[in-house]
Order: structure tokens, then sequence, then C-alpha cells
């Protein structure tokens, strides 16, 4: 009998959580959304495939697989239907290195130091001869495990991890031996939009300025990106808002510095696309400066 859809989470660290996917997928328990996360993203993909879309770009992932993800990075998973599939998702709090002596901020560069949607996939090969994969399944066995030192030592799995990462992503970016499904026009569409996000931007000014029609325009960026030119506009707008109010910013000021006129309208989209009010978002973030202090 087929082993079902099954995913398991290890969240009791406020520093990482580990999502343990495995099981044959039917599409009805496999939706594909749009969608970006708050903390730093490891995939491994232990086994099966199917593709990962990525801001512009869709990329065919294969098994042994590893994808890297900053928390301004738009994305969606799509596996492939009937086959098995298992995969280890790992989720990073930046605050993960707070407690060392040092500036350590540089095990980050390998997420933040490339543009949005490039330099994502890192092939099984090299995975495996860096030993990437090894690291994963030991985190796992730490992070299930009940002894009174797992937690440390799934940390120090993790901070292994980083430093790998930060040593092999700069090569491994110029590096294609995937499919990589891409649009040149909407790499371009999306370097402007991720330039001038803060101004006022309509889709007509967008489509004038790459001397194409605003229609065809509308009909590529829903095709490579997954979602409307505006909604993406948006969403940068918003995410810009978060970074902001984790900097100390007001939420008025943050409305209004990411290019939104008017709190109301700021107001009701915030809500409708982090399902959160952006005045519990920032209280939360307080609550948590506050017991990190």
């Amino acid at each position: 009998m087929a082993e079902p859809y099954r995913k398991v989470s290890y969240d009791n660290n406020s520093c990482y959580k580990l999502h343990h996917t495995y099981g044959f997928f039917a599409g009805t328990a496999n939706p594909a959304h749009l969608h970006y996360d708050t903390d730093l993203i490891i995939t491994y993909f232990k086994q099966g495939s199917g593709k990962i879309q990525i801001e512009g770009r869709l990329y065919d992932i294969s098994e042994g697989d590893l994808v890297i993800q900053n928390p301004a990075e738009l994305h969606r998973c799509i596996i492939d239907d009937g086959k098995y599939h298992e995969r280890l998702a790992l989720y990073i709090n930046e605050a993960i290195l707070k407690n060392f002596p040092c500036e350590n901020t540089i095990l980050f560069d390998a997420f933040y130091k490339r543009e949005k949607g490039i330099g994502n996939l890192i092939p099984a090969e090299i995975v495996s001869n860096r030993g990437l994969d090894v690291l994963l399944d030991e985190l796992l066995i730490h992070t299930r495990s009940q002894k009174s030192t797992s937690e440390i030592l799934a940390i120090c799995k993790i901070i292994e991890l980083l430093i790998e990462l930060n040593e092999i992503a700069a090569p491994v970016s110029d590096i294609i031996n995937h499919t990589v499904y891409e649009n040149p026009v909407i790499n371009n569409v999306l370097n402007h939009i991720n330039e001038h996000f803060r101004e006022k931007l309509t889709a007509e000014d967008i489509a004038r300025h790459f001397y194409i029609s605003k229609y065809h325009l509308s009909h590529l960026f829903k095709e490579y990106v997954g979602i409307s030119l505006w909604d993406y506009i948006i969403f940068r707008r918003l995410l810009f808002a978060n970074e902001l109010m984790r900097k100390g910013y007001t939420v008025e000021e943050s409305c209004f510095q990411s290019g939104f006129s008017n709190y109301s309208n700021f107001f009701r989209l915030y809500k409708k696309h982090m399902q959160i009010t952006p005045s519990d978002f920032k209280r939360q973030l307080t609550a948590s400066q506050n017991l990190s202090q």
C-alpha cells in the first residue's frame, strides 16, 4: 500500500524549525501557491522530483538537490504527483547567531548576496560531495531526540550548514546544470520593480519603459512569476514594510516609506496578504525583542 503524504513539524525552538515531508503526493494534497516566509530557508529534496518557482524563474528539481531562499523571495514548490517524495525544509531565524561573541552575519551571505531568484539551487552532486545531506540528516536526528544536549547539537549542525553554504554558494550561482525556465524581459521587469517599488508604478508605465504592450506584459508576468504584476508590487512593498518595522519604525512610518499613499489601503492589503494586522505584527516583534534582551 502506498505510503500517504505526511508532514511532521518540529518547531519547539525559537531559532529554527524543521519540517519533514514524505509519502506519495496527490494533487489535492499538494497545493502550489506563491508565498513568502519570514525566515531563511534550506530545502533538501531527498527523493522524488518536481519544480520550484522562485521569483520569475522555474527550476527543475531532481533527487538530492538543495534550494536556499531568503525571506524576500516569493516561491512555490510543485511536486510531481504519483511518485514517492521526501524533503526536509529547514527554517532559520537570524537570531540563531545572537549568542555568538563575534560578528557572524557573513554566514548569511549565501542567502542575501545575490539577485532574487538567482543561485538558489545547489545540485545533488555538490550537496553530496560537501556532505550537506549528511548534516541535514544529523540535524533531523538531533531535532527528534529527547536528550538534554540535542538542542545544542542541532544548532551546531545548522552553523556548520551555514558555513558550508557560504563557501560554495558563490560558485554554484554560475552553475546551470538543471533546466531553468525564465524570460529575459520579465527578469528585467522584476529588477526594475525591485529598484523602484516605493515609487508610483503602473502597468502602463512599466510596459512603456520596456517597449511592450500592457496586455503582453501582464500575460508574460503571470506566466513566469505566477501572480499579477500589481500583486507582486504589493508584496514587495509589504515585505519592505516588515523590514522597516523590524528596524524600529512605527507602523505608520513603515506604511508611507514603503510606497503606500493611504494607510487604510495599506492596512487592508497587509491583513489580506499577511494574514495578520500590521499592528499585531509590530507587537509580536516588540515582544520577541524584549524576550531576547
